[in-house]
């Protein structure tokens, strides 16, 4: 089971990672996109009995503020 919820997981550990290192550009309201992420993820992967499934509407709501943020980033890369 776990290895069907690999690579979400690995998605959640690296978002938590740029969180808990500070290595972006994060704001407050920022993190707090970037919990929000980790929420969903979390959030997608459903256990019932044996079998697993992954709501991949959370997914895709979790990558588009993903892509949000990392547009609204490069918007203003030239002031830096």
């Amino acid at each position: 089971m776990k290895k069907d919820f690999q690579k979400i997981d690995d998605l959640i550990q690296v978002i938590q990672v740029v969180i808990s290192k500070d290595r972006c550009f994060c704001s407050d309201s920022k993190k707090d996109l970037l919990d929000r992420c980790t929420s969903l993820l979390q959030e997608s992967k459903v256990e019932s009995g044996e079998k697993t499934t992954i709501n991949w509407e959370l997914v895709f709501k979790a990558i588009e503020i993903l892509a949000g943020l990392y547009i609204h980033a490069d918007l203003f890369k030239h002031l830096l």
